[in-house]
């Protein structure tokens, strides 16, 4: 499991990675990437961050377990895109993290078929990125068929919040796979794209064709909130770096 914890008291760890050995991830040379859960909402980066990885081998039973990886890394903060390699005798883990100023958060409320026949049964992929870093960052992932999430024909992303830069845009990217053998996102002809600009506050909402469908991408817009500067001194600090 994968967890970032702030150098505050009054701040909860925030959650990046959590598996119990019933639902492991099967990691190798084409998939080494794990599927992050988190964060749930944006984090403001003030003082020192500690990450801390613990990762496991799962065995035939429980007593066959074995650690794979265990760590800590304090991030002191950098500007521009991070990649922070950490390693041991068996392996080696890198984290991929950018810091970014005076940005909002958005939350994708919702991404749903909303016309044309569900073009998610063998596969899907939502991406999301900003004018700021060419890196996407992945909501959703799935090699497997999908099935709607509810009666609106809508997607279950296990994430939702990317922080955007005032002075940019979020775009947000759908992939559908084929039966064919090409890969996942190797074509334009089964991706559809929306971006949005950057509010304070409220809700934006647009639509991309992907294939025959046409998708449907809802996303809320809020500042980055700091727990403790609400609560001590009841209003919202500016300048705020996540």
């Amino acid at each position: 499991m994968v967890w970032l914890l702030p150098e505050t008291l009054w701040i909860t760890a925030a959650t990046f990675f959590l598996r119990g050995r019933n639902h492991c991830q099967i990691l190798d040379e084409y998939e080494p990437f794990l599927q992050l859960i988190g964060p749930s909402r944006a984090i403001v980066f003030d003082s020192p961050v500690i990450f801390e990885i613990e990762l496991k081998l799962k065995g035939a039973t429980n007593s066959k377990d074995r650690p794979l990886f265990t760590d800590t890394f304090q991030y002191k903060g950098t500007y521009g895109g991070l990649c922070t390699p950490l390693s041991n005798d068996r392996c080696t883990v890198t984290l991929s993290f950018e810091e970014l100023c005076e940005t909002v958060q958005a939350t994708i409320l919702s991404v749903r078929v909303s016309q044309g026949p569900w073009p998610f049964e063998n596969g899907c992929r939502v991406a999301a990125c900003t004018d700021s870093s060419n890196a996407k960052l992945v909501l959703l992932e799935s090699f497997d068929p999908l099935v709607p999430d509810g009666d609106g024909n809508y997607l279950d992303l296990p994430r939702r919040v990317v922080s955007v830069g005032l002075k940019g845009w979020l775009h947000v990217y759908v992939w559908a796979d084929t039966e064919t053998a090409a890969p996942l996102y190797s074509s334009t002809d089964r991706r559809g794209v929306v971006s949005f600009a950057p509010k304070l506050g409220g809700v934006s909402q647009d639509t991309c064709v992907v294939g025959d469908s046409t998708v449907e991408v809802i996303v809320a817009w809020s500042l980055v909130l700091r727990t403790d500067t609400i609560l001590a001194k009841g209003h919202l600090r500016d300048n705020a770096r996540a």
